[in-house]
């Protein structure tokens, strides 16, 4: 992760095998992880380096393995969206109805490490999710994102059910649909 003063969050299936019973990712693509790399370097050196691109603003990244995995891709996509939205949320507190104590202090889940302090990182707000490759991963993530009106871009998705605007209104690809291939 690096932050910014807006987030692009890379959805890519840099492990290829997800093991349900332990929870586990394993067996590294190689070219899952120059295709992450490439997002990275492209944020970094051809967005943020160029003071006319987007003068003042710098744009951070936050890369997820899905794990080829959809279920782990919209776990640790949740997560991440929900992290990307603490900053509007860090004075928020809640008053327990069955005591007077206030919760000042919000700790959420995750799904790498047991428990994180949310004030240990600097995210900010999700403007966008690259990602992911595999298309029924894809399918299932737009769903959600354009639920949440953010953007998705997919580099490599072709399944034309994706190309429905009623269904998929955030949705957009760098690659045509395989019928029209």
């Amino acid at each position: 992760m690096k932050a910014g003063d807006v987030q692009i969050q890379g959805l890519f299936s840099i492990s290829s095998k997800f093991n349900t019973t332990a929870r586990q990712c394993s067996s590294i693509n190689l070219q899952e992880l120059q295709l992450a790399q490439a997002m990275m370097y492209s944020i970094d050196e051809l967005i943020n380096r160029n003071p006319n691109l987007l003068p003042g603003i710098s744009v951070g990244w936050t890369i997820i393995d899905s794990c080829s995995s959809r279920d782990e891709a919209i776990s640790m996509l949740s997560s991440s969206l929900m992290l990307s939205e603490l900053k509007n949320y860090q004075d928020m507190q809640c008053e327990l109805s069955s005591s007077s104590k206030v919760i000042s202090d919000l700790m959420f889940l995750d799904v790498k490490s047991a428990r994180t302090d949310y004030k240990h990182f600097n995210y900010s707000s999700t403007i966008g999710i690259i990602g992911d490759k595999i298309d029924n991963i894809t399918v299932m993530t737009a769903a959600y994102t354009g639920s949440l009106g953010i953007c998705q871009v997919s580099y490599y998705s072709f399944d034309g059910y994706l190309n429905d605007r009623r269904f998929f209104p955030y949705f957009y690809r760098t690659s045509p649909p395989a019928s029209i291939q």
